[in-house]
């Protein structure tokens, strides 16, 4: 997980002056949450390309190579990269990508190198020679990327890893995935509003004709379910027309856990774990962490993170029964009397941590529910615009 930040804003169209010094602010917020994805190294760059103002914010969270390489990453000749991603190699993947992306000569040949990156990417690169800026995220959207459009208010064009929260001078959506975004520089000379800002943008087909790489584009699911479904009753007893399927699932897991595991760098720290696993007890996460310790040494440990709330309503229901159910005045009477919760014992055993015991001893990370509250604030500005639960997941990436 690493953070991005880039802006881009034009010397001759500016918004209200009462909003130049809170915009400043913002983009002083933007750095700070960008800043806590990469915690390794920060670093940032500027320059004015015939009047158009652009800024390039990244932050490094080390996990492949034996060194930390700051960025953006970037050359005399004025190619820049902002990088979140993953390739999965033994050395710095951003820094490898920099050296392909460098020696591309036309938006088609940019395109086909992000053509080969099967690992999860959200990107922002000046092209000096196309005199474009791109910008995208991979077929599958899973590197949070946000995009704030030019308006009256706030004439420029942002794009972050996170979010603050809602504000009026900014107004983040998700970046699509089903294309390659770039900005003509060159455009931006004629621009005199942040409509004709806008129109300065393009898009290019993930797809070229004839492209046969598998991870161009997301894949299409088979929707087509059978009347009568292939059923086994255990796996000790797989029919043989489903013995290829199984195997070949196994073995893209195993490839899947392999290429997210074998090369990270050795800690200076005998005993501490370099993986591990956020562990329900479930079938999913338990295969996982099985395959997880095929390729990391037997003497290592592997964190297995189990996480439960601590929930008030379940507490009550424990040390009162459920008052809900009964008449007003026994339960105005159940009320008077009520316990002194000081002196409840504070149990976290939510259905995870029960599965996760059965299977194996894991890290137990207990959150009170004071913390939990505390913390909802800034966890929902990190996740806007997203609302869901799922979208608590996408933070962390």
């Amino acid at each position: 997980m690493c953070g991005i930040l880039f802006t881009c804003s034009l010397s001759h169209l500016a918004g209200p002056p009462q909003h130049t010094s809170q915009l400043g602010q913002i983009l002083q917020k933007l750095r700070a949450e960008n800043s806590a994805r990469g915690p390794d190294a920060q670093d940032s760059c500027n320059f004015d390309v015939d009047g158009s103002e652009l800024s390039f914010f990244s932050s490094e969270l080390h996990l492949r190579g034996n060194e930390h390489i700051s960025q953006p990453h970037r050359n005399d000749n004025g190619h820049v990269l902002c990088w979140n991603g993953e390739i999965l190699i033994t050395e710095n993947d951003g820094l490898k990508l920099f050296d392909l992306l460098r020696t591309t000569r036309s938006a088609e040949e940019f395109r086909d190198v992000l053509a080969t990156i099967e690992g999860p990417y959200a990107i922002v690169y000046y092209h000096p020679i196309l005199r474009r800026i791109f910008f995208a995220r991979d077929p599958l959207g899973r590197r949070s990327l946000l995009i704030h459009l030019p308006n009256a208010s706030n004439p420029s064009i942002i794009l972050t890893s996170v979010s603050f929260g809602s504000h009026s001078l900014v107004a983040p959506e998700e970046l699509s995935t089903d294309c390659i975004h770039f900005l003509d520089v060159d455009r931006l000379r004629t621009v005199t509003t942040p409509d004709a800002f806008v129109a300065s943008m393009g898009r290019i087909s993930r797809v070229a004709e004839g492209n046969i790489s598998p991870f161009a584009e997301s894949r299409k699911v088979n929707t087509s379910i059978p009347d009568n479904p292939p059923k086994t009753a255990d796996l000790d007893n797989i029919p043989m027309h489903l013995l290829s399927s199984v195997d070949g699932l196994i073995a893209q897991l195993d490839r899947s856990v392999m290429l997210q595991t074998y090369n990270i760098p050795q800690s200076s720290d005998k005993g501490k774990a370099r993986v591990a696993v956020l562990f329900s007890g479930g079938i999913d996460s338990t295969v996982l962490a099985f395959l997880a310790h095929r390729y990391v040494e037997p003497e290592e440990p592997i964190d297995l993170l189990n996480v439960a709330f601590e929930n008030p309503r379940k507490i009550l229901v424990k040390a009162e029964g459920n008052i809900g159910g009964l008449p007003k005045r026994e339960k105005k009477a159940k009320l008077k009397d009520r316990l002194d919760y000081s002196t409840v014992n504070i149990q976290y055993d939510v259905p995870d941590r029960l599965t996760g015991r059965q299977e194996v001893t894991q890290v137990e990370i207990d959150v009170p529910y004071d913390e939990s509250q505390a913390a909802r604030p800034r966890v929902e500005a990190l996740m806007f615009p997203g609302r869901t639960i799922m979208d608590l997941l996408r933070v962390l990436q």
